[in-house]
């Protein structure tokens, strides 16, 4: 069976069929139980049978004006033929409402066919208490399950207290029996249920289209503007929308680190092709220079060729830096702690943070945990951000580097007191040849990040206006610990 995939404008316009059709169902229902409800019924027939007693009054009144020879002068039975003459006349138009009249003075009904036993006592009451206000008394009788509805009027014809009254009755039947009331508590749960059935689906009928809306927007708008993140909500689209937010900062993320690897990947070419082209002619000048010093060049010579040594090393330095650049690898690694490490590296950099005044400090934490690096490669990396927190740190000023362990890693964090970096600087502070030194080559960075990352670690940067803080976190060397534990 092939099934037909309804949009959700399709679905929602069915769901919105169904809730009307189950509002009209509960809106007659709800007609339905207010009409069974016992007070409106009583009214309803408070209503007729006032009616009717009325008539029967005019109708008497009338015959009693029209005919010299009055019913009521009439022997017993032929006056009970004439009187339910008049009722079966009158009440012809009032379906289940049975009448007639009361004697007062003899005290018993006339002209209807009723079981006098079943309405004398109250009809009686209701007859007296007509008799005295001269106007239309209504009054209601439980029996049983059913509820029996009387009105009585007066039919005056001369002073003083009126000798008959005009009365109707209607039966209202099985109105509090008990399967009536659950009858009407069932339509009544009924009701309810399927309104609050319907206020729900429309509530959530509504919500999905303008959530989908939302997100479609937002997707669509991300297709052309991946800075673009939806606003946090909550339940089931806002997990969705969390994880689209998620994967697209993954996406900008893959992006970054792919334009920067393709970077590399071009700058590896370029490099080998610098180097294969300038380090030979580089050590040709070098070997050069060596055997002119050693020839016993004169003083001003002697200094001059040295010069040239230094130059032709600085550029043998930025060979060797851009080939550890486009180089991933982290070579041989060994099970190694940082504290001495960053120990030499200090002490690398002694003479510069000397001339500064600037006072380089080191903090262990307690637990030291061994780190699987190279240890060169690693020196390198500390030599190089120890000295940059040297050089922005104002005179007279100090270099904190700490050294932290939790289960997993081992972090590195070097803290200048210096300006920091500017916002729009920070963007780029890793990218190869971007400096903000004015005799930088900006290689330092980019090259400590690679180290880091060969390593399987991380390396990121905070700025505040009190200084800025490099952190450099390494993965625990577990097998390691392991091991020594074994040994123990």
């Amino acid at each position: 069976m092939r099934w037909i995939a309804f949009s959700l404008r399709a679905q929602l316009a069915v769901v919105l069929v169904a809730a009307v059709v189950t509002v009209a169902v509960a809106v007659l229902l709800i007609v339905q139980l207010v009409g069974n409800t016992e007070g409106l019924l009583v009214a309803e027939a408070r209503r007729q049978t006032a009616l009717a007693a009325e008539q029967l009054q005019r109708q008497l009144l009338e015959r009693l004006r029209l005919d010299s020879d009055s019913p009521l002068g009439l022997p017993a039975a032929s006056r009970h033929l004439s009187l339910r003459a008049i009722s079966e006349t009158v009440l012809a138009g009032f379906p289940a409402v049975e009448g007639g009249y009361w004697l007062a003075e003899e005290r018993k009904i006339s002209g209807a066919v009723v079981e006098a036993g079943d309405v004398m006592e109250p009809l009686e009451d209701l007859a007296s208490k007509a008799r005295q206000t001269g106007r239309l008394e209504f009054t209601k009788v439980a029996r049983g399950a059913d509820v029996w509805a009387f009105s009585a009027v007066p039919v005056q014809s001369g002073d003083g207290p009126a000798e008959v009254l005009a009365w109707s009755l209607k039966q209202l039947r099985e109105v509090r029996s008990p399967g009536r009331l659950r009858l009407n508590a069932y339509l009544a749960l009924l009701t309810l249920t399927s309104l609050l059935a319907v206020g729900s689906t429309l509530a959530v009928a509504i919500r999905l289209r303008r959530q989908v809306k939302v997100t479609t927007e937002g997707i669509r708008r991300l297709e052309s503007d991946l800075d673009f993140r939806f606003p946090l909500s909550g339940g089931e689209f806002g997990e969705i929308t969390d994880a689209v937010n998620r994967m697209s900062q993954q996406r900008r993320q893959l992006e970054v680190e792919l334009r920067r690897q393709e970077q590399l990947a071009v700058l590896g070419r370029l490099v080998a092709g610098v180097a294969h082209e300038v380090r030979n002619p580089l050590n040709n000048l070098q070997l050069t220079l060596q055997l002119l010093l050693r020839n016993e060049a004169a003083p001003p010579m002697a200094e001059k060729y040295r010069r040239l040594l230094k130059e032709v090393g600085r550029m043998e330095e930025i060979v060797q830096q851009l080939l550890s650049l486009v180089r991933r690898d982290s070579g041989e690694r060994s099970s190694q702690r940082l504290a001495p490490i960053l120990r030499d590296s200090i002490a690398a950099v002694f003479l510069q943070s000397k001339q500064k005044d600037v006072q380089v400090a080191l903090t262990l934490g307690n637990g030291e945990r061994p780190v699987a690096i190279n240890p060169a490669q690693l020196q390198q990396v500390f030599v190089n951000l120890i000295r940059n927190a040297v050089e922005a740190a104002p005179e007279r000023s100090s270099v904190c580097v700490s050294l932290s362990h939790d289960e997993n890693s081992a972090r590195v964090s070097i803290a200048d007191a210096g300006p920091g970096v500017s916002a729009r600087d920070r963007a780029q502070l890793f990218q190869p040849f971007f400096t903000t030194k004015p005799q930088g080559v900006g290689l330092g960075l980019a090259i400590s990040r690679e180290i880091v990352e060969a390593h399987n670690g991380g390396i990121g940067f905070e700025c505040a206006p009190e200084g800025t803080t490099v952190t450099v976190s390494l993965p625990v060397d577990k097998e390691s610990q392991k091991e020594r534990s074994d040994d123990c």
